[in-house]
Order: structure tokens, then C-alpha cells, then sequence
């Protein structure tokens, strides 16, 4: 009896296999990466006898907009859908008496089944892997890290004593996908009962994530980005990330990052450090950019504006020692001046006493009047 209810068990079954299924998966939400296709049957074509994990030749398998459909055969991979539409499914392991009219093949398969009491020597199965950018993934910095910022002025140049060390912390959501299916099922998803969550591996990618994110930052701060400037980096920091992650996320398991948001938050005595050492970069510059708009506005003025800044900002003392100099001259032969040899008061440039010469300044070998000890063109000393 034992028997004949196996030979009887395999013939059902091998017939009940031989109906074309349609093998379709609704739309994957943002939590789902890997589901098992199941048949779809309706009330004009139920087969209810029919094995779960057997794809019969002929069958419809539609891969939807964003999925990728992966075919499956005793484990390994046979056929993979990359693009949206129905593709009619040819299965030479496993006959159909509906596509192929193979009445002999399914004899045989029925006699096959009896080494596997009633069951099939072969199973086929369909995974619909999503392949939409899966939005909305949470992380944050349970611990500051170091971002190591070069202060630079509006031209690019380094600010003197501009080099900061920030304890920050960083928090925000980044964004994937599934650039390779066959990677992602080999090695992380394969042979699911029937489907793979993203909660599978949330912890493990979020963990990773954190652990690159100082290194892709620091990147940046080399080149003068303010952390409150990062927000705006945000391509060039998931390529960033993606280039660190390559290894572990690209090449092992077909990931690949799409788009990183960022936002930072510093100590308070940090803050302060880093608004000091931008202000000391850009205060003159504002200052001098001030003079000049002032002295533009005044159409009569201007030319004195511009000379106050250039003596006050590029050292004219030179010039401005002359002009006091040839006044005191001036001032001095007015009220009268004493020989220095005799002790007689003059009003001209010669003592009218023992004709002396009565100037106080003296020529420099280079050619430069001075009144004081030292030249104020080439700095030699007064000679004696």
C-alpha cells in the first residue's frame, strides 16, 4: 500500500506542476529588500495540487518598476531580471505537457519522484530584490569625534593660527541601494523563507556608516569647510562614503550609498573658538573694504580717503616724517633759531654771527632728507 500511494502521490503531483503559473509581486516597500515570489492563482486556473517551489515550463514571471526578479534553481541562480514586463519562464529540468506537449519528460519526472517519496527531484524558485533608493535611514554619533578645521581666508589663504581641532557630534539620515542584486542574495539575503526586512541588517550598516563618517569629514575640514557648511556638501560627501565603504558595501554586498544629510553640532566653547578665528581672518579685509566704499561715495574726498587708508594700513611714515619734518623747519625760523657754535639767535639759514649753518635735517648717502637720528628711507644711522 505504502507503495502505490507513493507512485500514486508522484503521478498527481508531476501532472498537478504541469499548469502555467504567474509568478508576480506587488509593489516593495521601503522596509522590504528580498521577497519569495508566490503564484498567483485565480478561480478560472487554480492549481491547488501544485508544488510551491516548483516553476513549470512556460510560467509568466512580471518583474514590476524597481524590482529586480532573481530565478533560482536546486539553490543557485539560473536567470536574472533586471528590467520592468512578463518574460514566459523555460525550464528544461522540470517538463511541461502545456508548453511542450512532453508527455514522456513528465512520465519520467513521475518515476524520478519515487527516489524522493512523491516529491521533486528539483525545486525553482523566484526572489523579487528591490532595487529602489531606500530612503530615510536614521544614524547619529553616540560620542564626539575630532573635525580638524584649516581656517582660510575669502581667497583661499591659510589665517595665521587657524588650525582647530573640534570636538563635534553628527547626526542625520543617508539613503541606498541595491546596485547588485546578485551580490546582495549570494551574501546576505539568499534561500529566505520568504522575506528579507532591511531590520535584518539595520544595526550592521548603521554601526559601519558612523564608524567611515570621520574619516569621509575630515576631508572638508582640510579644505576650510565650516561644519555648518557641510549641509550644502552632500553629494560630494555619499560619494565620499561610498569610496570608503567600497569594500564592505559595494564589493561584498552590492550596495552603493546615494545621498548623505548632515548636521553638526559643536560645544559652546568650541563655537565661540571657531567665530574668533573667523573673525580675525576677515576683520581687516572689512575694514579696508569699508575705507574704500566710504571713499568711493564721496566724489570729493575720495583721493583723501584712499591716501588715510594706504598711510594708516601700508606704513608711509616716510613720507608723512618729511612733511611734519619741513613744518617744524618752518616753524622754527619763524620764532628764531639758536647756533648751536655760538649761542646767536637767527632768523635765516646761517648764523649771522660765525656762519654756521643753522638746518636741523641732514642728506642721507641715498639721497633722502632726514630730521632724525636714523634715515627714513634705507635706515642708516645720522653720521656724526
Amino acid at each position: 500500500m505504502g507503495l502505490i500511494k507513493a507512485i500514486s502521490g508522484s503521478v498527481t503531483g508531476a501532472l498537478a506542476d504541469q499548469w502555467k503559473e504567474v509568478f508576480v509581486c506587488d509593489s516593495l516597500p521601503n522596509t522590504v529588500l528580498v521577497k519569495k515570489g508566490v503564484k498567483k492563482v485565480t478561480g478560472r486556473s487554480s492549481n491547488t495540487k501544485g508544488e510551491d517551489n516548483i516553476i513549470s515550463n512556460g510560467s509568466l514571471i512580471i518583474v514590476n518598476n524597481e524590482q529586480c526578479a532573481i530565478i533560482t534553481d536546486n539553490g543557485k541562480i539560473r536567470d536574472v531580471v533586471m528590467e520592468p514586463g512578463g518574460f514566459e519562464y523555460h525550464n528544461d529540468t522540470q517538463p511541461s505537457i502545456f508548453a511542450d506537449q512532453d508527455i514522456i519528460g513528465v512520465l519520467k519526472e513521475s518515476w524520478k519522484r519515487l527516489g524522493y517519496g512523491g516529491q521533486p527531484g528539483s525545486e525553482q524558485r523566484v526572489y523579487y530584490v528591490n532595487t529602489k533608493e531606500i530612503l530615510d535611514n536614521k544614524y547619529g554619533t553616540e560620542s564626539p569625534f575630532n573635525y580638524h578645521f584649516v581656517a582660510r581666508d575669502e581667497n583661499g589663504n591659510l589665517i595665521q593660527g587657524g588650525s582647530l581641532d573640534l570636538n563635534v557630534r553628527c547626526h542625520g539620515v543617508y539613503s541606498f541601494r541595491i546596485v547588485d542584486p546578485i551580490k546582495f542574495y549570494n551574501n546576505i539575503a539568499g534561500n529566505i523563507k520568504e522575506e528579507y526586512n532591511i531590520s535584518n541588517i539595520e544595526t550592521q550598516l548603521k554601526e559601519e556608516f558612523v564608524t567611515a563618517l570621520p574619516d569621509a569629514l575630515s576631508k572638508f575640514g582640510s579644505e576650510g569647510i565650516l561644519p555648518s557648511q557641510l549641509v550644502s556638501k552632500q553629494t560630494k560627501i555619499a560619494d565620499k562614503m561610498d569610496e570608503i565603504l567600497s569594500n564592505k558595501w559595494k564589493e561584498l554586498r552590492g550596495l552603493d550609498i546615494i545621498s548623505v544629510g548632515v548636521k553638526i553640532t559643536l560645544t559652546s566653547e568650541d563655537d565661540k573658538r571657531l567665530k574668533d578665528i573667523m573673525q580675525m581672518g576677515s576683520g581687516k579685509e572689512s575694514r579696508m573694504a569699508d575705507i574704500l566704499e566710504k571713499a568711493a561715495s564721496n566724489s570729493g574726498g575720495s583721493m583723501a580717503g584712499f591716501m588715510g587708508m594706504n598711510m594708516a594700513n601700508m606704513g608711509m611714515n616716510g613720507m608723512f616724517g618729511g612733511a611734519v619734518s619741513q613744518g617744524n623747519n618752518n616753524q622754527n625760523q619763524a620764532q628764531g633759531i639758536k647756533c648751536p657754535k655760538c649761542g646767536t639767535v637767527n632768523n635765516g639759514k646761517f648764523c649771522s654771527n660765525c656762519g654756521s649753518s643753522l638746518s636741523t635735517s641732514w642728506k642721507c648717502e641715498c639721497g633722502t632728507e632726514n630730521t632724525g637720528n636714523f634715515c627714513n628711507n634705507c635706515g642708516k644711522k645720522k653720521p656724526e
